[in-house]
């Protein structure tokens, strides 16, 4: 139970220990309550028991790859793998979908020690089919060294290409100007309630819908507003800071237009994978797109569906989209918490240990066959010393956290 709540919730080791404590006194209990470093042990060896285990050989094998961004020159590559016969096109991917197969983390990921990587995962799967990544540089070169066809994330792609439409666009540049400095001018004021959404500073052209949608509502309060009778304080204080909006109503819509388009695109293909028929489905959207950044839009993404159907893979429906490791990603660290400062350790297990599916009894036999010194053996390989375990040899710091890491070890 203990190991459910860490993976399926965003409990902390330190929250669980004395929420257990507070259960056992509460009904009187006398169960052991676990301390979180030994909860932490406990989820290390799940992670490091799915991350050895094998995995069957076949021809039909999907890989995901990307690197985790993290304080300090390392980063964790990270390859998922599932075979495609298994992917079900009614849903997207979840957590239990996915093997993961490498967990390593190093300075410099270049293309050829990602490739080498990648040879090592297909000897343990077999015959890779294709590979889904967001197209970096270093992955893209890697995965031609190997062979391996590249599917492009349909969210890395799409946000592509609306940064092509957008990001020297002179009225969308004014819009973002005007809406931060409304955004200053409200956030303390009686009329807090109407303040525009915060925006974005990495990835900014991954999702401007809040931005859009939030423009489209504040029209229609300008609109209400303006034609009421009896006009109070508040109301004047609402129409001088909207009124801008005025002028930006069809450069809203038309974005707004473009938003609801790409959200029924990624809610079918996310779900049903890409096919001939999915791509017509897709084309259909797009028929109300008719200004000028709605062309360039439907050419674009144009572009992106004729690249896939034209790779002719095997498969009937191809899985276009990463978002499950962006979301393990996220869920590592929020398990890690957010002490940035300790740099990538060993608790990186907890990768796979979300996408394990064990019952009690296996996860019993895994906590007395795994020891720690597996662990620490794994981490040694893979992980080499962290940052936090570098700053303390620095500052010679003999804090809780590194005395910690020693118990552990």
């Amino acid at each position: 139970m203990i190991l459910s709540i860490k993976l399926n919730t965003s409990c902390s080791f330190r929250a669980i220990e004395k929420s257990f404590h507070i259960i056992n006194l509460y009904y009187n209990l006398s169960v052991r309550t676990p301390s979180h470093v030994t909860i932490s042990n406990w989820v290390k060896k799940i992670g490091y028991y799915q991350l050895a285990k094998p995995l069957e050989k076949a021809k039909d094998w999907v890989i995901i790859v990307d690197e985790s961004i993290q304080l300090g020159p390392e980063k964790l590559l990270v390859i998922l793998a599932l075979r495609s016969s298994s992917i079900d096109f009614t849903r997207p991917l979840n957590y239990k979908d996915v093997d993961v197969v490498t967990l390593i983390s190093k300075q410099g990921w270049n293309a050829e020690k990602i490739r080498d990587e990648i040879k090592i995962a297909e000897k343990k799967l077999g015959k890779i089919a294709y590979a889904v990544s967001d197209k970096g540089t270093s992955i893209t070169k890697a995965l031609d060294m190997c062979s391996i066809s590249q599917i492009h994330d349909i969210t890395h792609r799409i946000s592509i290409i609306v940064k092509k439409i957008y990001k020297t666009d002179i009225e969308f540049i004014e819009f973002i100007k005007v809406l931060a400095t409304v955004r200053l001018q409200v956030q303390q004021s009686k009329i807090a309630h109407i303040l525009p959404p915060q925006q974005r500073s990495k990835c900014r052209f991954m999702n401007l819908k809040p931005l859009s949608e939030w423009g489209i509502k504040a029209i229609n309060l300008l609109n209400q507003e303006q034609q009421r009778k009896r006009k109070n304080m508040t109301t004047k204080e609402i129409i001088s800071k909207l009124e801008w909006l005025s002028n930006k109503e069809s450069f809203i819509r038309e974005m707004q237009e473009i938003m609801e388009v790409i959200d029924k695109i990624f809610s079918l293909t996310k779900s049903h994978g890409l096919n001939k028929s999915i791509v017509s489905k897709c084309r259909s959207f797009m028929t109300s797109l008719k200004t000028p950044k709605g062309k360039i839009f439907k050419k674009e993404i144009n572009l992106y569906f004729n690249e896939i159907l034209n790779m002719e893979l095997p498969d009937k429906k191809i899985l276009c989209t990463s978002d499950i490791i962006e979301s393990v990603f996220g869920k590592y660290k929020m398990i890690a918490g957010s002490n940035t400062a300790s740099g990538i350790t060993d608790i990186s297990l907890c990768i796979p240990a979300i996408t394990s599916n064990l019952d009690i009894n296996e996860i019993q036999n895994i906590l007395e066959s795994v020891s720690t010194k597996n662990v620490k053996y794994w981490s040694d390989e893979n992980i080499g010393e962290s940052l936090l375990k570098r700053r303390c040899n620095v500052f010679n710091v003999k804090n809780r956290t590194h005395k910690c890491l020693k118990k552990s070890a």
